[in-house]
C-alpha cells in the first residue's frame, strides 16, 4: 500500500473539497499511519462512507485486494494521484460494493 506517499497537496485539496462540498455535513481522517482514510458524513443520504485516497501509479485487482480493512460495502477508493489510472475488475467492484475511481469527480453521490 503506498496512501502515505502521496504528496502533500493532495490530501489537503482532498479535505479543501469535502470541507466546500454542499453534500458533505463533516468528515474526518482516520487514525491510521500507512493511509489516508476518510470518514465522510452526507447530508442528502445521511450516512457515512469511508474513502481511501489509493497511492498507486496504475490501481489494479491486486490493490483492490490489498485494500485496508477499514473499507467495507458502500465505501470507496479515489485512487489520488492525477497521473494515476485504474483497472479493476467490474466484478469485483459489485461483489464487494467498493467503489473505484480515479477522479475527485467520481465519488458517487457526494
Amino acid at each position: 500500500m503506498m496512501g502515505k506517499d502521496l504528496y502533500y497537496t493532495i490530501p489537503r485539496f482532498f479535505e479543501q473539497w469535502m470541507a466546500e462540498h454542499s453534500n458533505v455535513a463533516d468528515f474526518q481522517q482516520l487514525h491510521n499511519d500507512s493511509e489516508f482514510i476518510y470518514e465522510i458524513h452526507r447530508k442528502s443520504f445521511g450516512d457515512m462512507i469511508r474513502v481511501w485516497l489509493a497511492g498507486q501509479y496504475h490501481f489494479t485487482d491486486v490493490d483492490f485486494y490489498s485494500r485496508p480493512a477499514e473499507l467495507v460495502s458502500g465505501d470507496y477508493i479515489l485512487v489520488a494521484r492525477p497521473e494515476s489510472g485504474a483497472n479493476v475488475s467490474q466484478n469485483l467492484i459489485e461483489q464487494f460494493k467498493i467503489g473505484v475511481g480515479v477522479s475527485s469527480a467520481s465519488l458517487w453521490g457526494l
